[in-house]
């Protein structure tokens, strides 16, 4: 029994408080690790989702642009082929002109629009489209 006392009298003697504080700070600093990971794997997250959806939203737009281009394209093909036929056929060559520079073709365009002046030197859209080119140079 002597030695159940003694063994009383050092615990109380030397509390264990000093573990239980440290050992609150320690589990508070684990459990504020897993919120600080938590709060950027969330960010990481967003960041992610919001990248998918800018993405998505370029592909649409490219795929938007992608189509209106093409139906340029056949346009140009298609009045190539009537310029062909009706050589002196002035609102074709225009037609011709402002589709080339539409598609950003802009010498084709040119060459398109002097042969409707060629044609034509009075006509108005023509002259006034003239004007428009000239301006982007």
């Amino acid at each position: 029994m002597a030695k159940k006392k003694e063994k009383l009298q050092l615990v109380l003697q030397f509390p264990k408080i000093y573990r239980f504080i440290t050992e609150e700070i320690k589990k508070s600093k684990k459990s504020l690790k897993g919120l600080t990971t938590a709060y950027i794997l969330g960010i990481a997250t967003v960041l992610v989702v919001l990248s998918v959806l800018d993405l998505a939203s370029n592909i649409k737009s490219f795929n938007q642009i992608k189509g209106h281009r093409q139906t340029l394209v056949s346009q140009v093909g298609y009045w190539q082929k009537v310029v062909e036929q009706q050589k002196g056929y002035r609102d074709g060559y225009f037609m011709l002109a402002v589709l080339e520079y539409q598609l950003k073709n802009f010498n084709k365009s040119e060459d398109y629009l002097s042969k409707v002046l060629s044609i034509d030197p009075n006509f108005e859209p023509a002259q006034d489209f003239q004007k428009i080119l000239n301006k982007g140079e």
